[in-house]
């Protein structure tokens, strides 16, 4: 895939109401040939020529793209949008997670938020939800909860293995540094769950241990042959994209990090973060990566080239490290 034409395609050029801006930009091929694109805080409405939103901001979205025609998926109407997603509590909402397809069902991990108060960053993570919606309307069939860990917030990534899914999750700590959760369940998410601990695996959540520190909140976790990656990048924010290798998707995964690529912010004031893969636009010995793009300095209303992702690639699968070749 050429990744000129995702930049395009998502970029502050396109016409038309629905999505103009989001993170998050977790994909989900479908089964009839389509991607279901699912965004975190989402602009909805349109661009004008001078490069401004118009519309409102809802806390999450998916878009399903067709070629090139992209679809959202929101609730509310045009003018007063709401987000597709809707936890049971009117007093919470979901920032979604990583998704997956179980035949015509799209489940998605999706973090239960509670405002603590009035500053941007008050808000407590108090839960994961599975939502499953049917395809291919993605009207709303279920939600279950999914039991953790006090701080273990689960959809990090999702990758099958065999009979099994793999789900990654993060665990927050008072000391700011983020380590890796992995638990094991059916390929549909909505069998019973086992949580790795320090020596095995358990069905207790509460046993869920601390695996690889350092990780961001949204990471891939891919298969090449008998080996497995996983991509992460700084989640203090910074622009590097890190590689980490293990042997099976459990890990444990070898240390250091290799750096894979850098996500440069493209405009002064701002920065990237959560980079993730879609190994399905892998071709020619590349791999397509997204990362998000916002601002602490620039208003996104006023700047629709800020806050929406932006696409690279990289070699793939990465090369052997010299000291193990």
């Amino acid at each position: 895939e050429d990744v000129d034409a995702f930049n395009e395609l998502w970029g502050p050029q396109r016409s038309g109401q629905g999505w103009t801006g989001g993170d998050v930009t977790f994909s989900t091929p479908l089964p009839d040939g389509r991607t279901a694109w699912i965004f975190g805080d989402t602009f909805i409405g349109h661009v004008t020529p001078d490069g401004r939103r118009t519309g409102g901001l809802v806390r999450n979205a998916i878009v399903i793209q067709d070629e090139d025609c992209l679809t959202t998926h929101a609730t509310g109407t045009p003018e007063l949008p709401d987000a597709l997603l809707l936890p049971p509590d009117p007093d919470e909402w979901y920032w979604p997670a990583d998704a997956t397809v179980e035949d015509d069902h799209l489940h998605v991990l999706a973090w239960r938020v509670r405002r603590t108060g009035p500053g941007a960053w008050d808000f407590d993570v108090v839960g994961t939800d599975l939502v499953t919606l049917a395809l291919p309307d993605l009207a709303e069939q279920a939600i279950r909860s999914i039991p953790a860990a006090p701080g273990v917030t689960w959809g990090s990534a999702i990758t099958e293995d065999g009979e099994r899914t793999y789900v990654y999750g993060v665990h927050g700590h008072t000391d700011g540094t983020p380590y890796l959760h992995v638990a094991r369940t059916t390929t549909d998410l909505e069998g019973a769950w086992e949580y790795r601990t320090a020596d095995g695996w358990s069905p207790d959540p509460e046993a869920s241990a601390d695996q690889l520190p350092g990780i961001s909140h949204q990471i891939s976790v891919l298969r090449e042959s008998d080996e497995y990656f996983l991509i992460t990048q700084d989640p203090a924010l910074g622009a590097e994209i890190l590689l980490y290798r293990a042997a099976t998707p459990a890990g444990p995964w070898e240390e250091p990090a290799e750096p894979l690529a850098t996500a440069t912010p493209p405009l002064a004031g701002t920065f990237t973060y959560n980079a993730v893969a879609h190994p399905q636009y892998t071709a020619a010995g590349r791999l397509l990566l997204s990362y998000n793009v916002n601002s602490l300095v620039s208003e996104v209303l006023v700047d629709a080239a800020i806050y929406r992702p932006r696409f690279m690639t990289v070699p793939w699968p990465p090369a052997q490290p010299p000291t193990r070749r």
